[in-house]
């Protein structure tokens, strides 16, 4: 009896862990209206390929992947984490950073191609085509 016992809460610790690590494939409408607002208002030229939902210590995020192959990752309520071009050659747009992030982007690294924006909610780090980065603060300090 232990002995099954044992086995049955074995497989369902594993089933656990591969659902927590898995991405379900669901419809764009069950993302958080905010993130529906930022795809129509920055990406409205580009259809959406396909919307999953994963979990991170159990907390939902949401991922947009845009017929352009560009990555959009968006946290439970609709806030961006991270916005990836489809090739680190090309340039992530930046109009939805806040201008003095966008700003230090432009002054102090305009020989370089961000192909990645995250952020944190505090801190925004770019990730520039030369396998470089940048971490910059609301104010538009750079972390150097």
């Amino acid at each position: 009896m232990k002995k099954i016992l044992f086995v049955i809460c074995a497989t369902m610790l594993t089933f656990a862990a591969e659902a927590k690590n898995s991405e379900l494939k669901i419809e764009y409408d069950q993302i958080p209206e905010k993130a529906q607002q930022f795809v129509s208002e920055f990406y409205k030229d580009v259809p959406v390929k396909k919307v999953s939902q994963k979990f991170d210590d159990g907390i939902a995020q949401y991922v947009v992947y845009l017929k352009d192959k560009t990555v959009i990752e968006f946290d439970m309520v609709g806030a961006w984490n991270y916005v990836q071009s489809p090739k680190k050659k090309v340039a992530v747009i930046t109009t939805f950073i806040p201008a003095k992030v966008k700003d230090t982007l432009l002054k102090r690294f305009a020989d370089k191609i961000v192909y990645k924006i995250a952020t944190d909610g505090f801190w925004y780090e770019a990730s520039f085509s030369d396998g470089s980065n940048v971490k910059i603060n609301a104010n538009g300090d750079a972390a150097e």
